[in-house]
């Protein structure tokens, strides 16, 4: 990528709401970590950046640039969902409108929850997994990612690639699980679940 697209590029990052680092360019405009890293340093010495240390990590800021709060915009929706299915459990209890059929929680989209869960890994599972899991998933993310940038974002990259389609899987997998049994539940701990689940993915 040549630097006057990846001006243009980083500054839609960052407007959107994306803390410029090294690691989320790398990922955001699929680019080599010496590339971006040559890419910033030059839009800093040209004026157009400032730079912030963040836990040992270099955070670049576009000056004048208001950015969009999209952080808090995704931890809203995340809220709504989970209180929506409370209240559709208890309505399910009740026998009051708004319950399914079967008196459990509306079905939930699939698609959603995979991709919730791999634009934000760990934290993203929250639309449908047991909440343990999801504290886990999110420790797991955040510290991994911590410990392998303090020796090399070379490891870090890879590894949030991983854990960002892994958590997608594991959106999917528990959004479908859900729908099933209509709470949350950890996953194939219900034999009778166990049963519709796909072949291939019985013995996760």
């Amino acid at each position: 990528m040549d630097y006057p697209q990846f001006q243009v590029a980083a500054v839609e990052l960052a407007s959107e709401g994306t803390p410029l680092t090294v690691a989320n360019i790398v990922v955001g405009l699929r680019i080599g970590v010496s590339e971006a890293e040559r890419h910033l340093e030059r839009m800093k010495r040209e004026g157009h950046l400032d730079a912030d240390r963040d836990d040992g990590v270099i955070v670049y800021r576009v000056r004048g640039l208001t950015p969009k709060r999209r952080g808090d915009s995704l931890t809203g929706a995340l809220r709504k969902a989970a209180v929506g299915a409370m209240v559709q459990q208890k309505l399910g209890a009740l026998g009051l409108p708004g319950a399914s059929a079967t008196g459990l929680a509306q079905p939930r989209k699939i698609a959603t929850g995979a991709l919730i869960g791999a634009v934000v890994p760990g934290l993203g599972l929250a639309y449908s997994a047991p909440w343990k899991v999801v504290a886990l998933a999110t420790v797991v993310v955040v510290v991994g990612f911590k410990v392998l940038a303090f020796f090399s974002l070379m490891f870090a990259v890879p590894f949030l690639v991983a854990a960002a389609a892994l958590s997608g899987i594991l959106g999917a997998l528990y959004t479908w699980q859900y729908n099933q049994a209509g709470h949350r539940v950890s996953l194939s701990t219900d034999p009778e679940i166990k049963k519709r689940l796909p072949g291939r993915l019985k013995d996760l």
